[in-house]
């Protein structure tokens, strides 16, 4: 044990680290010297790969070692004794084991208690998609999130599936770690005929490995009943619209698009036609609206003559 034989040195970390390809980890790392030293601003922290005994990762830019391609890098302050570290969008190369060192003018240590091994796995983790409520009609913001929350990493997220007139807004998040999140918005209007149908969330990362999340719409459709009423010339028929509401709401009834009745403080509002002619035909609607939304039932008029011809 090289601690052992050198007290006062230790390292604490994790012996075996897993990170999927194209994503990141971040692995929690200290380590002490002995209580009569103390490390200085200067101190050079180095993870090196340990079968080819190459550096990997350094402290400092500046210093004759540079980070590994860009994918494993120092975190923390290693003055403080912090060997922390990051691994971003791995390569299969970066599957090995590491162990670390310091060195600080004439102080310097390699740490072989802990020889951290590195596993490169498949890339299984998926992005996630809020869940939001899909009402026929009413517009909706769904929030597609990539998987991973890493520094370098900047993945690509689309959606796909059968929707109209959708908007979409990319952005990221910066955390107080440093680390970021990858968000995509798409907003749309629901409709009646897209209930059921698949709406797809892709994240594609540097590697070009891509992660697929799936959500199967299901839209609460606004009930429109409609009533078939059948008269006659010279009829004379009352359609009543009785609303059930808090706070009140306000009614109207409309001929296809023109108001012909309405009112603003009662539960129920008629509307009579005497002495009916063809004009009279065509769809009723009764439209209630209050601060929690709009109800609608529709009345269908069909106009019949009272005098049916034959032929013979």
């Amino acid at each position: 044990n090289v601690c052992e034989r050198y007290p006062g040195y230790k390292i604490t970390t994790s012996p075996y680290v897993t990170v999927q390809r194209g994503l990141c980890a971040h692995v929690p790392c200290s380590f002490t010297v002995p209580s009569d030293q103390k490390l200085s601003r200067n101190t050079v922290a180095i993870w090196f790969h340990f079968i080819n005994r190459y550096a990997v990762i350094s402290a400092k830019k500046s210093s004759k070692f540079h980070q590994a391609y860009g994918r494993l890098f120092l975190s923390g302050d290693v003055s403080s004794g912090d060997c922390s570290y990051y691994i971003e969008d791995p390569r299969p190369v970066d599957q090995t084991t590491y162990f670390f060192r310091f060195e600080d003018g004439s102080l310097m240590f390699s740490y072989g208690d802990i020889k951290p091994y590195v596993t490169i796995t498949e890339l299984t983790e998926k992005p996630t998609i809020s869940p939001g409520r899909l009402v026929e009609g009413r517009e909706v913001t769904l929030t597609c999130t990539s998987p991973g929350r890493c520094q370098k990493v900047t993945p690509q997220i689309s959606w796909s599936g059968n929707v109209s007139s959708m908007r979409l807004m990319n952005y990221n998040i910066t955390h107080d770690d440093g680390s970021r999140s990858f968000h995509s918005n798409i907003t749309f209007t629901p409709r009646k005929s897209e209930n059921g149908s698949p709406l797809y969330c892709t994240v594609t990362l540097q590697t070009e490995d891509s992660t697929t999340e799936k959500q199967t719409l299901n839209i609460e459709c606004v009930e429109t009943n409609e009533t078939t009423v059948t008269v006659k010339d010279g009829d004379t028929i009352t359609m009543r619209c009785y609303v059930d509401s808090n706070p009140k709401a306000s009614i109207t009834w409309y001929k296809e698009d023109a108001v012909v009745n309405r009112t603003r403080s009662f539960q129920t509002i008629s509307l009579t036609l005497t002495n009916v002619t063809p004009s009279d035909a065509g769809r009723f609607l009764c439209s209630a609206e209050n601060e929690h939304g709009v109800a609608r039932r529709t009345v269908h008029i069909i106009y019949h003559s009272k005098y049916i011809a034959s032929w013979t």
